[in-house]
Parts: structure tokens; C-alpha cells; sequence
């Protein structure tokens, strides 16, 4: 493959067995590319820096870069994504197994939660689920996002999944027993969570903390400095 006709110093950026190489001239500002695909040439001249460049060639598909400016073939990339498409059927042969065979389903998943090794693949797996099938385990989730546990974006989010299928009350009701025993943890927990579910619940919520005895508590007020009480 020939170097580009005009200009002068330049060096190769990119260069591959393939049917693609990226020239760019080193010593000028105003970069001159010339990009050879299958036998078709393209000169551009534009005002870019290497990193264009770099990114032009991203766009066509052909190449990934590192962050130091690193150009490399995809073929790694490739292997990844395989091992990827690989690993996403061998979970859906074990989900559906799971799914058909477990004799208590429910059991399963209430234990899973309960383990810090295994609750992000129960809360994965309730996600994918009709939200009514994660109602039993709404005391067990209401109880970890008090607390701060491991986990706490997937908890919210089956909290909030459930919302469909649970009254707010009925949340209420199971964050009741837990705030008349908590501290600042957990009535900032129950502000997050309120966050995403209700406003009304929220405002409810930082007027309670506004009025509260304990100094700590009274200052989870101050996280929530737009919402109105």
C-alpha cells in the first residue's frame, strides 16, 4: 500500500495485513489523511489532531485505540465479544433450568438475597422477572436498603419495580419498624429509596427527620436541599 501523494514527513499511524492504513502528517497542525478500504482511496485534509484520526477509524469499525493512543487490531475484541455471546446463552440455558425445574423458586431467591456472593445474581434475576414475583421478598429488600448493604443500586431497583404491584403504604408500613430503631443510616437510606418512589413519601419523610431529636438525623435534611416540606 502506497504513503499519500501530498505533503511531506509523514509517518504511519496505522498499519494492518488487511485493507486499511491511516497516514498522518506529524509535524503540521492541519492533519492530511488518506484512508485505502478494499482498494478504495479517500484523501481528507481537515484541521484535526491524531486523536480524530484515530477516532475517524473508530467509526468505520475496524480498530479500537487505548487511551495512551495505542492503535490495535479488533481481533481481541472479537475473542471478547464471543466469549461474551457464549456466556449470555450458557446463562440462558441455566435460567430457564432454574426456572423449570426448581422446586421452590421463591426459597432459592430469598436465600440468594441473603448472601453478599449471590444477591446480585437474585436481584438480576427478579429484575427479569413479572414484578408480582418479587412481592414475597419485599420485607427482606426493604430491610437492605436501610442498612447501606452491598448491592444497594440493584436493591432500589427492585424496590422500585415492585411500586407496580405494591401499595406505598405497604412500604411504609415494613419501613416503620426500622426507623423507630434506626439512626442517621438508616433514615438517609429511606430518603434515597423514597427518592426514587415517591416525592410525597420524601417530603413526608425530611419533615420527620427535620423534627427529629438526633442531630444526625435532623442533618439528612441538608442531602436533600430541593425537595420542599
Amino acid at each position: 500500500m502506497g504513503m499519500p501523494m501530498n505533503g511531506t514527513d509523514r509517518h504511519p499511524s496505522v498499519e494492518s495485513d488487511g485493507a486499511m492504513a491511516v497516514w498522518y502528517d506529524a509535524s503540521a497542525v492541519g492533519r492530511s489523511t488518506s484512508v485505502d478500504d478494499g482498494g478504495v482511496r479517500r484523501h481528507a485534509t481537515e484541521q484535526m489532531m491524531y486523536d480524530d484520526v484515530v477516532n475517524m477509524v473508530l467509526g468505520l469499525g475496524w480498530w479500537n485505540a487505548e487511551a495512551k493512543g495505542e492503535v490495535v487490531t479488533i481481533e481481541a475484541d472479537e475473542q471478547l465479544w464471543r466469549s461474551y455471546r457464549a456466556a449470555c446463552g450458557e446463562l440462558g440455558r441455566a435460567r430457564a433450568a432454574l426456572m423449570t425445574n426448581a422446586v421452590d423458586l421463591h426459597a432459592i431467591i430469598g436465600a440468594a438475597i441473603g448472601s453478599i456472593a449471590d444477591r446480585a445474581c437474585a436481584l438480576s434475576l427478579i429484575l427479569s422477572l413479572p414484578p408480582g414475583d418479587g412481592r414475597p421478598h419485599l420485607p427482606q429488600l426493604i430491610a437492605l436498603a436501610s442498612a447501606g448493604e452491598t448491592d444497594m443500586q440493584l436493591v432500589r431497583d427492585v424496590v422500585v419495580r415492585l411500586k407496580s404491584v405494591v401499595p406505598l403504604d405497604e412500604i411504609q408500613q415494613l419501613v416503620e419498624p426500622i426507623l423507630l430503631l434506626g439512626g442517621e443510616e438508616e433514615f438517609l437510606r429511606i430518603a434515597e429509596l423514597y427518592e426514587r418512589l415517591d416525592g410525597t413519601l420524601l417530603a413526608a419523610h425530611l419533615q420527620r427527620c427535620a423534627a427529629h431529636p438526633d442531630v444526625g438525623i435532623r442533618d439528612v435534611v441538608g442531602n436533600f436541599p430541593g425537595v420542599p416540606f
